[in-house]
């Protein structure tokens, strides 16, 4: 059986400065909370000096 797909929409600033920033991925993933896990993991990658302030919205594909 295929994994469910989630929509994952993360809107956060990555510094101070800049501007707020909405990142929409498509993840496959058991449960809604691990696919925002992922997503969060792969932002906290990307801006690693990101202090936090990250808001997520998950939807059923």
């Amino acid at each position: 059986m295929p994994k469910p797909r989630f929509i994952v929409e993360a809107t956060y600033r990555p510094s101070r400065l800049a501007r707020k920033k909405t990142e929409v991925t498509s993840v496959e993933s058991d449960d809604i909370e691990s696919a925002v896990s992922e997503t969060a993991v792969r932002i906290y990658e990307k801006h690693p000096r990101l202090k936090g302030g990250v808001r997520y919205r998950a939807f059923s594909e």
